[in-house]
């Protein structure tokens, strides 16, 4: 039986207890009157256009297009097209996606003599599996072997050859631009060794092979005249690295080559910034003070985000005595797996969530672990995952010299936030959750989760930042995780 009440309306239905207490969440109104229930709906004005309506796809939908590329796949597909301009536009889009579609890569290294340009494009033709190109002609006659991609080996080291290389066609995803101290250049560029084998370049002080095999087969190459080559370098990289600012990717070379080639990497493996709308959901994991919750609350207010507090909604759960509620109050108090699993799902597929994003800050310690397996079982996984690593001394320090004015419930720090007033002081207390023997006991229990939870979320490429410096930094290096494409998972049979 339905009233109608122009936007609402009043619903009677029979139902039993236990589905009174399993949908009486606070997207509804719920009235027990004996058995009977009446559940007042509200009825939200809806535009007649489509395209003017909230596009709501599932979780798991848009966790899968980002982990696979399917993004890419169809704009590379569509400029593919477009390009080419076939008769049979479908049959064309067919043989595409039949054929393959490993992603392309073109990388140009450039430095100064010495910088180790050789030896960094050797690495990222290991990880991507792509040919090396040390002259522009090797790419003008349309050979094969790049159809998926080149890393060029100081070819664009001039406007000059900046110029033919987009009358060639060549467009570059990325640049990397190596540079370091003259006199560090210098040294390097002295006594270098090839295998001619496989064309690796060697050093006696940076990279000597530790195979003896392979050092003594190795041959010297002539030394080039340093000066003139750094000077030439110098006047002409200018207008070079002006033309290329927008992928232009800049490494210190004044650091062991180990490091280097990791950077260099890194860079390469990350995808380039898609245009399509990606909604970010995200998990800081990090031990009790270590500033989760100030991060998750900029993120509101800057990105719209939603913050999900889950020791809040449990505390809900029990409050409101719901189905799940009741049970963890038998377990006393212990969340199970399920109840979390509920909760998740209940929380992460409101509209709200599902729209702007959503950042789970706060959970209770002792279930971390069942945390990552909840939402794996769910399938609502975040696509970013972020590690405030901080140090016990430092989150004790933070946790238990806190205060609280027992008549106002604010909040002091005996370092960073004393009480001036002598009256304020004299109302102090400590909680029982900030003694010192208490914060260290939650901070091992989430050192001892960390490792397992992390294994759950391998696919997310959890991040790690330093939370022990100031929250503005702490909150701008949370932001650049968060934004950043996933790193590509392209490359993942080439690379060692």
């Amino acid at each position: 039986m339905c009233h109608d009440l122009g936007t609402s309306s009043i619903l009677w239905k029979k139902v039993s207890r236990t589905d009174v207490d399993f949908r009486a969440r606070d997207s509804q109104k719920v009235i027990l009157r004996s058995s009977w229930v009446r559940t007042t709906i509200i009825i939200q004005k809806m535009s007649v256009d489509a395209t003017k309506r909230p596009l709501k796809m599932p979780i798991r939908y848009q966790n899968y297009a980002e982990e696979h590329e399917i993004f890419e796949l169809v704009g590379n597909m569509m400029e593919s097209l477009l390009l080419n301009r076939p008769a049979d536009p479908l049959n064309y889009l067919i043989s595409y996606l039949e054929g393959d579609n490993r992603r392309k890569v073109t990388v140009a290294v450039l430095g100064p003599p010495g910088a180790g340009k050789t030896c960094i494009a050797q690495q990222l033709a290991h990880i991507t599996g792509v040919p090396i190109v040390s002259k522009l002609a090797q790419l003008q006659n349309n050979d094969p072997r790049y159809r998926y991609g080149y890393i060029l080996d100081g070819v664009a080291e001039s406007a000059e050859d900046v110029i033919a290389l987009q009358e060639a066609g060549c467009i570059l995803d990325y640049v990397i631009y190596l540079h370091g101290p003259e006199e560090l250049l210098r040294a390097r560029q002295k006594d270098k060794w090839t295998d001619q084998t496989t064309g690796t370049v060697y050093h006696p002080v940076f990279n000597w092979p530790a195979d003896e095999l392979v050092a003594n087969k190795l041959v010297k190459i002539p030394e080039k005249p340093f000066a003139d080559e750094f000077a030439s370098h110098q006047v002409k990289k200018d207008r070079v690295l002006q033309t290329y600012g927008h992928i232009l990717h800049k490494i210190n070379a004044d650091q062991p080559l180990a490091d280097v080639k990791k950077i260099a990497s890194e860079i390469v493996s990350q995808r380039p910034m898609s245009k399509a709308r990606v909604v970010t959901k995200a998990l800081l994991l990090g031990a009790t003070g270590s500033g989760k919750r100030l991060v998750a609350e900029r993120l509101h207010r800057n990105w719209g985000m939603v913050p999900i507090d889950l020791k809040l909604l449990i505390e809900q759960e029990k409050l409101n005595k719901t189905r799940i509620g009741q049970e963890i109050l038998r377990n006393d108090g212990v969340v199970t797996k399920r109840a979390l699993e509920y909760i998740l799902k209940d929380r992460l597929e409101r509209e709200d969530a599902v729209m702007n994003g959503w950042v789970i800050y706060s959970y209770p310690v002792e279930c971390i672990y069942d945390l990552g397996e909840a939402m794996a079982s769910t399938n609502i996984m975040p696509n970013r995952t972020v590690v405030f690593q901080l140090s016990e001394n430092s989150i004790v320090e933070r946790l238990a010299n806190r205060m609280v004015d027992s008549l106002t419930g604010r909040e002091y720090h005996a370092l960073y936030n004393p009480a001036t007033a002598e009256n304020i002081r004299n109302r102090l207390v400590k909680r029982e959750m900030d003694d010192s023997v208490s914060v260290k006991k939650r901070v091992n229990s989430f050192n001892n989760q960390l490792a397992d939870i992390l294994d759950v979320l391998n696919d997310t490429d959890p991040q790690m930042i330093n939370a022990d410096q100031d929250q503005n930094v702490v909150y701008q290096l949370v932001e650049s995780k968060l934004a950043k494409p996933l790193p590509s998972k392209s490359f993942d049979g080439y690379a060692e």
